[in-house]
C-alpha cells in the first residue's frame, strides 16, 4: 500500500503479492477503484525491491531476482550464506532457501529472519521451556504430537482427565497448535498422571475442547503477554548486550535499541522507517545497500552519526 504526500486513501496505490513475490492484480476485489493497478508509476514492489519494467526483474542489489519463476537469475556467492546442516542453502539460485514465509533476502546475498536465533531460544526458553530456535521447536513439536496421535481413542480423540474434579476433556492433537501440543504431552507423560479404563460412556459425556485463541494456556492469550513482558524485555536486554558492546552502543538507550533490532535491515530501508528524510541525503550512497550491522563495522564516523544520534529518529 502506497499513498502520496496527502496521506488521503482516495490516492492510495495497492499491490499484492503471491508468497514467492509474483503479483496479484486482477482476482477478487481487487479493482481500480480500490487502487490496484499495473500501471501505476510505482517502481518499488515486492519486498520494496526496484523492478524493472522492461523485464519484470527485481534489484536485489547484488543480483536480480524473478519473481514469476521464483528465484533468483544468477547464482548466489559460493558460500555466502550456505549452512552444512540446511541442504536448501546450497542451492545458489533459491529464494529465501525456498520458504518465503519465514525470511526475507535484503541483499541477495543471504536470507533475513524475523527474530535472530539468539532471541529465538530466550524466547522459547521462557514460553515453552526450550532453548532452542523456532526450527528446533517445531521439529519437537511434531513428534510430541505423533505421540500423542498415537494415544487417541479409536474415534481419534485424545481423553484426558483435567481439573481438581477429574472432568475428562477430548482433544483432537491433529489439530492442536504447537503450545497446545506441548502443554499436553507434558500434562499427558506427567509422574503423577494416571491412566484410566476409558468406556463409551466416558467418550459421549467428554468436554470436547477446540483450539481457541482464549485457551488460557495461551502464551499470546493478553494476560500472559502482559505478565511476561518484564521477563521478556530483560532477557532482550541480556541478549543484546554482546551486540551492544560490539557496536560501541548504549543497550539501555531506545535509539540504540532501534539499531540493534535492524543489524541485518538495509541501511537504505531503515532510514526509510526510523530516520529523518534529510538523512538519506547525508549518508552516502556505498553505504545504502549495505546493512546497518555492515555500515557501522565501518567505522566512517558521518554514517555511525546518523545511523545512531537520537537527534535524526523521525
Amino acid at each position: 500500500m502506497v499513498l502520496d504526500a496527502s496521506g488521503e486513501l482516495a490516492n492510495v496505490k495497492r499491490h499484492d503479492y503471491l508468497p514467492f513475490g509474483e503479483e496479484v492484480s486482477a482476482l477478487g476485489l481487487r479493482t481500480p477503484s480500490l487502487g490496484y493497478s499495473a500501471s501505476d508509476g510505482v517502481r518499488q514492489h515486492f519486498t520494496s525491491k526496484e523492478r524493472d519494467g522492461e523485464t519484470g526483474l527485481d534489484y536485489f542489489i547484488n543480483r536480480y531476482y524473478s519473481a514469476t519463476q521464483g528465484r533468483f537469475t544468477g547464482p548466489d556467492k559460493a558460500f555466502a550464506d550456505q549452512q552444512p546442516g540446511d541442504p536448501q542453502s546450497w542451492n545458489l539460485y533459491s529464494y529465501t532457501r525456498n520458504n518465503p514465509l519465514r525470511y526475507t533476502d535484503p541483499n541477495g546475498r543471504g536470507i533475513l529472519d524475523f527474530i535472530p536465533e539468539n532471541l529465538q531460544k530466550g524466547f522459547n526458553a521462557v514460553l515453552f521451556g526450550f532453548r532452542v530456535t523456532n526450527a528446533e521447536l517445531a521439529v519437537i513439536v511434531e513428534k510430541q504430537r505423533a505421540a500423542l496421535i498415537s494415544d487417541t481413542a479409536s474415534d481419534g480423540l485424545l481423553y484426558i482427565r483435567m481439573g481438581e474434579e477429574g472432568v475428562i476433556h477430548a482433544l483432537n492433537p491433529r489439530t492442536m497448535r504447537s503450545f497446545e501440543v506441548l502443554h499436553f504431552f507434558a500434562l499427558v507423560n506427567d509422574p503423577e498422571s494416571k491412566s484410566f479404563p476409558l468406556t463409551q460412556q466416558m467418550m459421549d459425556s467428554a468436554i470436547v475442547i477446540g483450539s481457541s485463541p482464549a485457551f488460557k494456556d495461551d502464551p499470546y492469550h493478553p494476560n500472559q503477554v502482559n505478565a511476561r513482558q518484564p521477563e521478556w524485555d530483560a532477557l532482550k536486554k541480556q541478549m543484546q548486550e554482546p551486540l551492544a558492546k560490539k557496536y560501541g552502543l548504549n543497550v539501555n538507550s531506545p535509539t540504540s535499541q532501534q539499531v540493534l533490532d535492524n543489524l541485518n535491515t538495509p541501511v537504505d530501508r531503515f532510514i526509510s522507517q526510523f530516520r529523518q528524510a534529510s538523512v538519506r541525503s547525508e549518508m552516502p550512497s556505498e553505504f545504502l545497500g549495505k546493512t546497518v550491522g555492515e555500515a557501522l563495522q565501518s567505522g566512517d564516523s558521518t554514517v555511525r552519526k546518523l545511523l545512531i544520534d537520537s537527534r535524526f529518529v523521525k
